[in-house]
């Protein structure tokens, strides 16, 4: 099954690779083209072999009418993927449909249905399994025995006219002739598969040194996008050919209005624009672009500190005038900032609000005092001898 892009397909196709699997996916489906024609991941990696399709009249398997007439009933027509021409360099076709098909669930039974690029790809399969066969006591066991497949197939594969190369790919699939190619041990090695092309990074990054994680996954979901917006696929058909500034500015606009992408890369690749382009982008979602700030703001707040400042005492705050006794009578405590409410208030038979009455006051300043002489006056001169005798102590 074929899709789109992530890292761990990414990775095993290059361990596969370096091992000397060769590794044929199939090219994918579609419905008119729908969500899209072009191959899908892991056949669109150079490493690997496509497996498109061709009908048996030699037509590639596509361009078919989108509906067939089943009971009175329109059917949809599946058809073959392909493209861009970048994606075809190591591709190569198979016969399709009407192939022999394992029906499920019922051994003995296979039906002429095989259909979609599914049923090409057990076709180039075995080819390579047949090749492997013959020459294994040749072959080295390393990414040189995957070159050499593929050149036996693609050179022993029978030409097509070319116009439609852009479809089939490197010709059609001769398993018995593929067979007396001998091995060729000294092809150059296929360069490293990456899940993003190399322009997205002048989207996304700076492109200069290695790309961050962060980075990483802004190019994976774009290339992802990518497979997906008809409208990217439109304005970069091929996204491994050089692209001009002016598209790649359209491109940015586009990913930017994709309701489709997440938000955080949306937001930055509209970060990312004023460097590609030098302007400010214009008529970009709210959500995306921050609204620019003021240079300066007319009023200024201030805000709550952090924490209010308590002062406390131990005994006595007269102990605090002495240096001996200072450090063991005061500690100034932080407590959290909270915003404050007036005091309690009575009502009188006035139309106005006052506070407590003056001789209520005086009464409880009266019972503060009392209190004091009573009980706190009797402590401080018994507990005055023994702090005094600490502090000798401790000189």
């Amino acid at each position: 099954m074929g899709g789109l892009p992530s890292r761990t397909w990414n990775e095993a196709v290059n361990a596969a690779y370096e091992a000397g699997v060769c590794i044929v996916a199939a090219s994918g489906d579609c419905f008119g083209g729908a969500p899209t024609h072009h191959v899908v991941y892991p056949a669109r990696y150079h490493r690997t072999i496509a497996a498109c399709g061709v009908m048996e009249d030699g037509r590639p398997y596509y361009d078919i009418p989108a509906f067939v007439i089943e009971n009175n009933r329109p059917v949809p027509v599946i058809e073959g993927s392909w493209g861009p021409d970048s994606s075809m360099t190591a591709a190569i076709s198979s016969y399709t449909p009407n192939i022999p098909w394992a029906k499920f669930g019922c051994d003995p039974t296979i039906d002429l249905d095989g259909q979609g690029t599914s049923a090409c790809t057990p076709q180039i399969a075995a080819a390579v399994a047949l090749w492997y066969e013959k020459y294994k006591n040749s072959l080295p066991r390393d990414w040189r025995r995957v070159e050499a497949i593929r050149n036996a197939l693609f050179g022993s594969a029978r030409a097509v006219a070319p116009e439609l190369r852009e479809k089939i790919g490197r010709g059609i699939l001769q398993a018995r002739a593929a067979l007396d190619i001998s091995p060729v041990l000294n092809l150059p090695k296929t360069p490293v598969d990456k899940d993003s092309f190399s322009f997205f990074r002048l989207i996304t990054g700076l492109g200069i040194t290695e790309a961050p994680p962060r980075e990483q996954m802004f190019n994976l979901e774009l290339t992802q996008r990518y497979l997906m917006n008809r409208e990217l696929q439109e304005i970069i058909p091929d996204p491994e050919k050089p692209v001009s500034d002016e598209v790649k500015l359209k491109f940015m606009e586009a990913l930017i209005h994709d309701n489709q992408a997440s938000l955080a890369l949306r937001k930055h690749v509209a970060s990312r624009y004023g460097s590609v382009s030098g302007t400010v982008i214009t008529g970009a979602p709210p959500e995306v672009v921050t609204p620019a700030r003021a240079v300066c703001e007319k009023e200024v707040k201030i805000g709550n500190p952090p924490f209010r400042r308590i002062r406390t005492y131990a005994v006595d705050p007269s102990f605090s005038t002495q240096l001996d006794t200072a450090s063991i009578n005061e500690v100034t405590v932080k407590v959290r900032w909270e915003k404050l409410m007036p005091g309690p208030k009575v009502s009188t038979s006035r139309s106005r609000t006052r506070t407590l009455p003056a001789r209520l006051m005086r009464r409880l300043i009266s019972m503060i005092r009392g209190f004091w002489r009573r009980m706190v006056g009797p402590l401080r001169k018994g507990i005055r001898p023994f702090i005094n005798r600490w502090c000798m102590r401790s000189r």
